[in-house]
């Protein structure tokens, strides 16, 4: 699945473990797992090989917002803070929902996507 940029508004996302592996490319803002020893910053590349746990945070020093472009192998399992699984979600269902947007918004879908 490739997502398009996730841009994290809030301090943290949810906790999330991939069933296979993924690639961060950091386009803006500062940011880490709370489960690592890294920050990664505009420019950086991330690699997160499959099974791995995180939770992603925006630097409360970032002077941008974060924005991360992510190729994601698989799916992604979530959980909450306390550890207890609330979804699933894979290349279809963000396929859906990003559909799913340009319709609500009246935004005509782009072309190229092959499904």
């Amino acid at each position: 699945m490739t997502s398009p940029v996730l841009t994290v508004d809030d301090l943290h996302t949810e906790i999330a473990v991939h069933d296979g592996a993924v690639h961060a490319y950091t386009l803006k803002g500062r940011w880490h797992y709370l489960e690592y020893d890294f920050v990664a910053s505009p420019g950086s590349f991330v690699f997160e090989q499959a099974g791995s746990t995180h939770t992603l945070e925006a630097m409360p020093d970032s002077e941008e917002p974060v924005e991360v472009f992510f190729v994601i192998e698989g799916g992604l399992i979530l959980y909450d803070d306390d550890g207890n699984y609330f979804g699933y979600t894979d290349a279809q269902m963000a396929l859906d929902m990003y559909y799913g947007a340009l319709d609500a918004a009246g935004i005509p879908r782009p072309t190229g996507i092959i499904e």
